[in-house]
């Protein structure tokens, strides 16, 4: 595990949605604040990443650092793997879920498609 850091300073930490605190459960990485330029993006690294970068060096390009349980809060160098974007998006894909659930997944992205179209056409009346 990672030494513990103060909540305080250019050394806090977060996690990247907000909303999460309230969770029990950790669906995201944690993060800690690694420069202060006001653009986010930049501020922040994950945790696991600089992990990561401590024992093998920077993340070459077109490869990613996930987490081989799956548990976000689980940060530790053994449960860390480097693997291709290419894989990684293998992994990811709707097409290794079930048949139905697969099917679920597409129906509510046409749903919410539709919702936004009916939206947008509201606002145009407006």
């Amino acid at each position: 595990m990672l030494p513990a850091l103060p909540l305080e300073g250019p050394e806090r930490l977060r996690r990247r949605d907000p909303l999460l605190e309230r969770s029990p459960r950790v669906y995201r990485a944690l993060d800690r604040k690694v420069s202060d330029t006001g653009y986010p993006p930049r501020d922040w690294r994950g945790v696991h990443l600089l992990l990561w970068e401590e024992h093998h060096g920077s993340v070459p390009p077109g490869h990613a650092v996930v987490f081989k349980n799956g548990n976000k809060a689980d940060i530790r160098i053994e449960n860390l793997e480097l693997i291709t974007r290419r894989e990684l998006m293998a992994r990811n894909t709707v097409h290794n879920l079930p048949k139905p659930l697969a099917q679920l997944v597409q129906l509510r992205g046409a749903l919410v498609r539709k919702i936004n179209r009916l939206n947008q056409t509201k606002e145009e009346f407006i």
